[in-house]
């Protein structure tokens, strides 16, 4: 089950609503399934260069989906924006995959900022990453999630 946040700023009037996590549809063989009338991995991730790169190594090196699939929250190092993302890596015989994104304010390459779940609720894990991080509207590290607005989507 993924879950909708919104971000906040305790300083400005900053928000940013976010998707983290999978749906039941999410399955790996509807993610990997390519060939459908509407594959779920083309409205999942917009490039259609690194659609067809993973469609290669499905076909040609018999890449494997890792299980740590799903939608995370990404940051741009250039403006701070957040964004959410579809992760998803492909191992295969002599390498690895893994998809990249650019900000669409300043074309800078986005980092994923929760790579390590620990036991914490998703909340609790991103706020405490979220103060590391300063506000992309004013600059303060004052950055929280709302946790009057957290909604279960599927």
């Amino acid at each position: 089950m993924g879950i909708g946040i919104i971000i906040r700023c305790k300083e400005c009037d900053y928000s940013k609503n976010l998707q983290i996590g999978v749906g039941m549809m999410y399955a790996p063989h509807n993610i990997l399934n390519l060939e459908s009338k509407s594959p779920i991995l083309k409205s999942l991730i917009p490039s259609k260069k690194t659609i067809e790169k993973i469609k290669m190594l499905i076909e040609s090196k018999n890449a494997v989906l890792a299980n740590d699939y799903g939608h995370y929250i990404y940051r741009c190092p250039g403006c701070n924006e957040l964004f959410d993302r579809f992760f998803i890596h492909l191992d295969y015989d002599d390498g690895s995959f893994e998809p990249s994104y650019r900000c669409g304010k300043c074309r800078s390459t986005l980092e994923r900022i929760d790579h390590n779940p620990d036991e914490s609720s998703i909340e609790e894990r991103i706020g405490k990453i979220l103060t590391s991080f300063p506000c992309p509207k004013c600059g303060s590290r004052s950055l929280y999630v709302d946790s009057d607005c957290t909604l279960m989507w599927d």
